[in-house]
């Protein structure tokens, strides 16, 4: 997995772990053939993407952090997703990533061939895909209007100038959403570990497009922000500005 997505889904999945808001929906994920777990991680929930979305197949031991390679993915009703493949290299090798694209709304079955400590396995999940929320009003980074299309309507990523040591995020929410939960980070490579220091007060900064300190030492940043609905419904939006 590449750096970037890999601190990107790493961090999403922390998040989630850590409010509850992480859950499987089918008993395979927990099968006997290892303690790897295998979701469709959207911005939203595992397993759940919207129509246009790129959800990561993801194959990853929680307990341990790590993740598995995952070799193949077939999709049942192609009609509701496609599969879509990617290739990096990553120290001298190839390694594929592997996405399910939103097409319409509705449910499929997924097959997911991983390789884990050496060994192979397979297991079954469903992936449900639902109309775009159009949850989010406008987004402003240093003062300049976001597209909202595109990828760009799932999440916002680029890389960051080290000239640049702040940075001002504002978003706001479309009628009947609010911002529920914002969580950011900035972090740096620092010998064979990783530091990170979490952004204090990260809601009430997106709200208020508040300056962001992004000291030149650090490698990147990374910030979740999750709406919600009077339905309860949510929708979670990811920025990442990179330095690498």
């Amino acid at each position: 997995m590449s750096y970037k997505l890999k601190r990107a889904v790493s961090l999403m999945i922390a998040v989630l772990v850590a409010f509850g808001m992480m859950t499987f929906g089918t008993g395979e994920a927990n099968a006997a053939s290892g303690k790897v777990k295998v979701i469709v991680k959207s911005q939203d929930l595992d397993n759940t993407i919207y129509v246009g979305e790129e959800g990561c197949v993801c194959a990853y031991n929680p307990k341990k952090g790590d993740f598995a390679i995952v070799k193949a993915v077939i999709i049942t009703d192609k009609s509701i997703a496609r599969v879509k493949r990617t290739t990096y290299k990553y120290k001298g090798k190839k390694y594929k990533e592997y996405y399910v694209v939103g097409k319409k709304s509705g449910k499929t079955k997924l097959s997911v061939k991983y390789k884990y400590k050496g060994k192979t396995s397979t297991k079954k999940l469903t992936v449900t895909v639902k109309e775009y929320p159009n949850a989010i009003q406008s987004l402003t980074i240093n003062g300049k209007d976001q597209s909202l299309t595109g990828e760009n309507a799932f999440r916002y990523t680029k890389k960051y100038s080290k000239k640049n040591t702040k940075a001002s995020i504002k978003m706001i929410p479309a009628e009947g959403w609010k911002i529920s939960y914002a969580y950011g980070e900035i972090g740096y490579p620092k010998g064979k570990t990783y530091k990170s220091n979490v952004i204090k007060k990260m809601a009430t900064k997106i709200k208020k497009g508040t300056e962001i300190s992004y000291p030149k030492k650090y490698t990147d940043m990374w910030i979740t922000v999750t709406l919600e609905n009077k339905k309860g419904d949510l929708f979670s939006y990811s920025i990442g500005l990179y330095r690498f």
